[in-house]
């Protein structure tokens, strides 16, 4: 990039949306190397432009002039620190907690500054030894079914920071959950969920009359919707959580910060009195996987109480399906006959 006349601001070992915020407040693009939630072997480049991510014409055209050979001047290159000024604006939001809890950093770019925040007896960081190599590998919140709880609260990111569930001794709080956790807090009455929300939780949202808007997955497609709709809040059941008023760059910590201060304060249970999922399951099929047949079987099975959800991975060479039914047994049916036909 300095070869090509390029100013280089290197910020260092940061988290995804610290790095969109220092873009968004500096009104300069950025570049994040990082595999997300996925092993570092999959290593890509998230591009924002002064803070916002790239549309899929923006990704073409980068694509298709990456091999163009422009003689520029050489670039200005500069460290800086971003983390000092980001770590004193939260160090202070934590009120008052009387839970013993555990957050699993995945080995990953918050590891440290995590550390810099909590500053509290009850709170231990875990998985925080880095190196690198060993981010998302069996921790993290793709894996905090497997995390020991040993606390009343377990609060579980991937590796660059911008995914968190959490879970203690009754279940796993996935996206969706915790957006209804903020929306009844905070009283808002419309929310931005992706195809994948099970479809009990959607009932949950209808009982406490919270309008669900749902979008494609992704969390480019959630912002969007929630922009379009005129929306505050928003995410996916994976962690991505947007809230546009305290945390519009879908950060993890900020969102463990305001969900620790929430538990606090309600009775968890009383907010969830209403809950029943249904039976659901992610399978990832090969890609080679005949996906005419896989949307047969769709048409031939979903309705109002099954839901049944194909996706072409962008980061693995997978497919992935996400069956939701009220009846476990044709849950089964639909499995038995996807797996039958690999």
């Amino acid at each position: 990039m300095l070869s090509k006349g390029i100013n280089v601001i290197n910020v260092g070992l940061v988290s995804t949306p610290l790095l969109q915020r220092f873009s968004s407040l500096n009104k300069v693009d950025a570049l994040m190397i990082t595999a997300s939630h996925n092993p570092y072997f999959y290593n890509g480049i998230k591009i924002f432009l002064k803070g916002r991510k790239l549309t899929k014409k923006e990704e073409k055209l980068i694509e298709s002039n990456l091999d163009d050979n422009l003689n520029l001047c050489v670039g200005r290159y500069t460290l800086k620190d971003i983390k000092e000024e980001y770590i004193n604006s939260l160090k202070n939001k934590l009120k008052e907690n009387k839970y013993n809890i555990k957050i699993d950093v995945s080995n990953g770019a918050l590891s440290e500054i995590t550390k810099d925040i909590f500053n509290d007896e009850k709170i231990k960081i875990i998985n925080s030894d880095y190196n690198g190599i060993n981010i998302n590998d069996n921790v993290g919140s793709l894996f905090i079914d497997k995390t020991e709880l040993n606390s009343d609260y377990l609060f579980s990111f991937d590796g660059d920071g911008d995914r968190i569930l959490f879970k203690d001794n009754k279940r796993i709080y996935e996206g969706d959950l915790i957006i209804f956790i903020l929306a009844k807090y905070y009283k808002i009455k419309k929310v931005v969920l992706t195809k994948n929300v099970n479809l009990g939780i959607l009932n949950l949202f209808k009982k406490n009359n919270i309008k669900v808007f749902i979008s494609d997955i992704g969390d480019k497609n959630v912002l969007k919707l929630m922009q379009k709709e005129k929306i505050t809040l928003g995410g996916e059941s994976s962690g991505h959580i947007i809230d546009l008023n305290l945390n519009p760059y879908g950060d993890a910590l900020i969102t463990t910060i305001n969900l620790i201060n929430i538990l606090n304060e309600i009775d968890l249970n009383k907010y969830l009195k209403h809950l029943e999922y249904y039976p659901y399951i992610n399978l990832n099929l090969k890609k080679d996987y005949n996906l005419t047949l896989l949307n047969k079987i769709k048409e031939k099975y979903e309705n109002k109480k099954t839901r049944i959800n194909i996706r072409v991975s962008g980061t693995e060479d997978i497919i992935r399906v996400n069956i939701n039914a009220l009846d476990k047994d044709k849950l089964n049916m639909i499995i038995k006959e996807i797996k039958d036909n690999e």
